[in-house]
């Protein structure tokens, strides 16, 4: 699972990230992970931390096995 949520190699560091947030609180972060054009999976980024107990893994898992079972038909 640590590999999963590793830090991006070079060519991924550009991948987008969405924030919001009001005045009183901080900003919260968005991830998505994309294939292509096609979102997988859109998760806050407070999700991926171990901190938390990854909250975001077996979503994440799930969207990339559906992701995987599509290419192989």
């Amino acid at each position: 699972m640590g590999q999963l949520l590793s830090s991006p190699s070079p060519q991924q560091s550009d991948a987008p990230v969405a924030s919001s947030g009001t005045a009183s609180s901080m900003p919260s972060f968005t991830v998505i992970i994309k294939h292509n054009a096609t979102t997988v999976i859109a998760v806050k980024q407070r999700d991926l931390f171990s901190k938390y107990r990854w909250p975001a893994a077996p979503k994440i898992l799930e969207r990339l096995e559906m992701l995987k079972e599509d290419l192989e038909d």
